[in-house]
């Protein structure tokens, strides 16, 4: 039997193992085509089910390092910046996504998402420069934008009774600033912040200008020699309990207090022109984020201080009481780590109404947030790697998606579906509906399609499908009372499959000539790149200072967290030299997923051979690359591969499946029966199964319950034909797959 077949047939036997991702049945109503199959897959890193709510691969590892009483309530945030990807989210306290929607990767993300107190949500979209709002079903009811032609500033939005928005407004203007300090740039581009209120119709009703009322001298540690000056750098504005208005200004290290009908500023705290004195507080605030009164505290606020430009460059959380009278500001609490955290940047500090205070620390990454009591108990911790937030808050909240949100990915072991209906405890299953024509997807019921099959849990992998094919998803989620709500967005994605063992590497023995392959110099470096006798010839004229200096690559590589591969090459050079061979990760900062060091190559070709585990998240687009730099002597390059070891193909389960067992057999290979043990980690049921190498099952040896233990089998195969067969052990925490011989 050839290898692909013989590979193929061994990934359908071992898809399917995990009942975290459920079998799936047909649709009752209609039959599956015949060009599909579908199962459920291998654990692939990120990709997974939290407590029931399915999250794609790039969604954020949120960890829960502390949790004890809190204030009622979800936690919000939003990646603002982040290396993996766009999400808003809203989580419950132990982690559990309650809601998310995903932006697009290229998007430097989706922040500011909070609940406002007219009761809709709002997000700031940063490719669209303009605040959205959600209702209860998470659809989008409204937008808010600056007037006047200005940039709307993603730091701040506050809905008011009278359906006014409070927002920042960015506007740069062309300055000469070498008349306003020595060195100054005659054509500096300097950005400024203004306070705007719009009311329901987009009309500027109030609009408080920073050129009238703050000298750009005011920026207490801006390079005001620079081309390129943010002197203000507006971060918040909050109504103060006598309706006038409080904004904080991270580069004038300052909080001001403006006169809501005169434009006038009734104090100023902080930086170059503060008026007050500070009591019991040496440190004082630099650089801070999210000055918010106190509710029912006149004259309280709080503040999350970076603390960015002081000794020591200490982060907290600090609470001051205003004393016009005295012209004091009080330090009345706060809150700092133990040991003392720092974050440059972003953070906030949200009273909440049991007194207890939500804190961002917004460090980057990861991300860090906690809650705290008055007497700086921390009853909630999180981190959430690979992203940052501008602010992440606690309100109570409940809303539910009146149809499914679907996310599709296409990796090379199939296609994953994705689904919530975030918010609905009455769903009994839900349907898929598939198709490569786009036409018979039509909305609505009069043309919905084809379902393809059903499925109990909110994720499926669908394998085997038509290679190289575009296709188009949908979902629809059926309650318990048999009742089918409205379609999901529809998704579409190119389809292009491989099998474990297979090379990943498209044309990695360059008999289709330099295609898929991308030679880059840097620096003062230069190379040329042939296809010479069937090799890749880099003739390198320069080459540079760094390995890193010639580059020869190809992505996207797919690498899954946990899995074992392995990568070789053959190669050579006009003299004797090193070169450095490795699977990255394709953007900044680079991860070197593969932990090979420099290769020493020689005249003669050789085979290199390297195997390497996967240890960091899971990444769909990784790049091989071959560094060539800070030599000049010729390479010459054929027969790459990038193959997942098959070795370990068999050996993959859950994670939380480890206690689960399956011991290999003796004898084997065997004539005419074998034996073997497993071992279950509790009573469970449980299915025992032998499957050929069509996937079937040939003979069921066990199905129901079994007791926690140890346990030995011993298989009569005297009616079997001879061949090469599996051992599937089934259990509700996961499934182990064993390879049997058998003879005759």
């Amino acid at each position: 039997m050839p290898q692909r077949v013989v590979l193929s047939i061994l990934f359908l036997c071992l898809f399917g193992r995990i009942t975290a991702l459920p079998e799936l049945d047909v649709c009752p109503d209609c039959d599956r085509p015949s060009s599909l199959q579908s199962s459920a897959p291998l654990h692939a890193g990120p990709m997974r089910v939290i407590n029931g709510v399915s999250v794609p691969s790039d969604f954020p590892d949120i960890k829960i390092i502390t949790l004890k009483s809190t204030a009622p309530g979800k936690v919000f945030f939003g990646s603002t910046f982040t290396d993996i990807g766009n999400y808003l989210v809203i989580m419950e306290n132990d982690g559990t996504p309650y809601f998310y929607r995903r932006y697009p990767h290229h998007e430097r993300g989706s922040g500011e998402f909070r609940l406002q107190s007219t009761g809709v949500l709002t997000a700031y979209l940063f490719q669209k420069q303009f605040f959205i709002a959600l209702d209860h079903h998470y659809d989008v009811v409204d937008t808010f934008r600056v007037g006047h032609g200005y940039t709307t500033d993603p730091h701040e939005l506050v809905l008011l009774p009278n359906g006014h928005a409070l927002m920042i407004a960015l506007e740069t203007r062309q300055m000469d600033m070498s008349s306003a300090v020595p060195g100054g740039a005659k054509n500096a581009r300097v950005t400024g912040n203004h306070v705007q209120e719009v009311d329901a119709e987009g009309h500027v009703v109030l609009e408080w200008k920073c050129w009238e009322r703050f000298d750009i001298a005011d920026a207490v540690h801006e390079n005001l020699t620079s081309t390129q000056i943010d002197y203000v750098h507006m971060n918040s504005i909050a109504e103060d309990f006598d309706g006038h208005l409080i904004v904080s200004s991270r580069h004038l290290s300052e909080i001001t207090k403006i006169d809501r009908h005169t434009g006038d500023i009734i104090w100023r705290l902080g930086g170059r022109h503060n008026q007050f004195t500070f009591i019991n507080d040496p440190l004082e605030f630099s650089y801070q984020h999210h000055a918010r009164p106190v509710p029912g505290h006149p004259n309280r606020y709080t503040l999350w201080d970076n603390g960015n430009h002081r000794q020591p460059q200490i982060s907290r959380a600090v609470e001051y009481e205003i004393n016009t009278q005295a012209m004091s500001a009080e330090k009345v609490w706060e809150f700092r780590y133990t040991p003392d955290r720092y974050s440059n940047m972003m953070g906030n500090a949200q009273r909440l109404e049991n007194g207890n205070t939500f804190i961002n620390c917004a460090t980057w990454p990861p991300l860090s947030a906690c809650e705290v009591t008055q007497d700086g108990e921390i009853v909630f911790e999180m981190e959430a790697a690979g992203l940052s937030s501008n602010r992440v808050r606690r309100f109570i909240w409940e809303g539910m998606l009146e149809a499914p949100y679907l996310i599709a990915e296409s990796h090379r072991s199939g296609v994953a579906l994705i689904f919530n209906k975030f918010g609905d405890t009455d769903i009994d299953h839900y349907r898929i509906y598939a198709s490569t024509d786009p036409d018979s997807l039509g909305g609505g019921s009069t043309n919905p399609g084809k379902c393809l099959m059903i499925s109990a849990e909110p994720m499926v992998v669908i394998s085997r499908l038509m290679n190289d094919t575009q296709w188009i998803f949908r979902v629809t989620a059926v309650s318990e009372s048999g009742q089918e709500s409205d379609f999901s967005n529809t998704e579409t994605v190119f389809v292009h499959l491989s099998v474990p063992g297979e090379n990943t590497v498209l044309n990695g023995d360059f008999q289709n000539g330099r295609s898929y392959w991308t030679l880059e110099d840097r620096n003062r470096a230069g190379s040329e790149g042939l296809i010479l006798d069937g090799e890749y010839l880099i003739r390198i004229t320069d080459g540079g200072d760094l390995e890193e200096d010639i580059q020869l690559k190809q992505s996207p590589a797919e690498l899954i967290r946990g899995r074992t591969y392995t990568f070789e090459f053959d190669a050579h050079a006009e003299t004797a030299r090193t070169i450095g061979a490795r699977i990255v990760r394709n953007t900044s900062p680079q991860i070197d997923y593969s932990k090979i060091g420099s290769t020493y190559i020689k005249r003669q070709i050789q085979h290199y051979s390297y195997s390497f585990i996967m240890e960091e998240q899971t990444d769909f687009d990784a790049m091989i690359v071959f560094n060539c730099g800070g030599s000049g002597y010729d390479i010459y390059l054929d027969n790459v591969s990038l193959k997942e070891s098959l070795e370990t193909v068999c050996e993959r389960i859950r994670p939380d499946a480890a206690a689960l067992k399956l011991y290999p057999n003796r004898p084997n290979p065997f004539n005419a029966w074998t034996a073997f043990d497993f071992e279950i980690p509790a009573d469970d049921e449980m299915r025992l199964s032998v499957i050929n190498l069509r996937g079937e099952t040939v003979r069921l040896l066990h199905g129901g319950p079994e007791s926690k233990g140890r346990h030995r089998y011993r298989l009569d195969a005297s009616n079997l034909a001879g061949g090469l067969y599996f051992i599937r052990l089934s259990t509700s925490s996961g499934s182990r797959v064993r390879k049997i011989m058998l003879i005759k």
